[in-house]
């Protein structure tokens, strides 16, 4: 693998990973955001504290680096092709976000993450899952997105298990049931994602 498909891996997750705000795509160092009040409106959103050991040069160098570079995409895309998952998700993240592109292309970022979730990726599918639960790329299918978080909830996924536990507690894309949302909120929990515990707070004792 070369230095730089290992550079754009580092830079792509840097300063736009999709877990910082699922289903919409957004900076690393974004503010904090409230879980309580996300989960109250019912979104597909979850908050990542900003991760404070990358300094603003290395930010600024990575920009650079994400800067239209055709002949990198076509390097991805052939690697992509031949099944390689990592390089399946970073042209993702890159027709998601625009990176090492002109513009970026939501149809394109959900086909190659569709290719990564068909073999089995766990993050492919909880992110192409965060596309359906928002029409971002492919139709707004909500009943398509909890399939896909429940095939990751069952591998283990914590994020898989946290937007099913949601959309069971939402009744979106499945019918309601706090009792199947406390049960994938607790599998989460159990793993120490702190946004499952808060939702757990937040649930009546003994709800069903």
């Amino acid at each position: 693998m070369s230095k730089q498909f290992l550079s754009a891996v580092v830079c792509t997750m840097l300063l736009s990973p999709w877990w910082v705000e699922a289903g919409q795509p957004s900076s690393l160092f974004a503010s904090w955001a409230t879980p309580s009040s996300m989960f109250e409106a019912g979104e597909t959103r979850l908050p990542i504290k900003p991760a404070k050991r990358f300094s603003r040069t290395e930010q600024s160098a990575c920009r650079e680096r994400m800067s239209p570079n055709p002949g990198f995409i076509e390097y991805l895309q052939e690697s992509a092709e031949k099944g390689d998952i990592k390089a399946q998700m970073t042209l993702g993240h890159s027709y998601r976000n625009g990176d090492y592109l002109d513009k970026a292309d939501p149809e394109r970022a959900a086909y190659w993450f569709k290719k990564a979730a068909d073999q089995g990726d766990l993050d492919a599918q909880v992110v192409l899952g965060t596309l359906y639960d928002k029409g971002e790329g492919v139709p707004q299918n909500h009943e398509q997105a909890v399939i896909l978080y429940q095939l990751a909830a069952t591998s283990g996924d914590q994020w898989g298990q946290v937007f099913l536990g949601q959309h069971y507690l939402t009744g979106r894309g499945v019918k309601k049931s706090v009792k199947l949302g406390r049960y994938w909120l607790r599998k989460a929990a159990d793993q120490g994602n702190g946004p499952a515990k808060e939702m757990l707070g937040k649930l009546p004792p003994n709800s069903n």
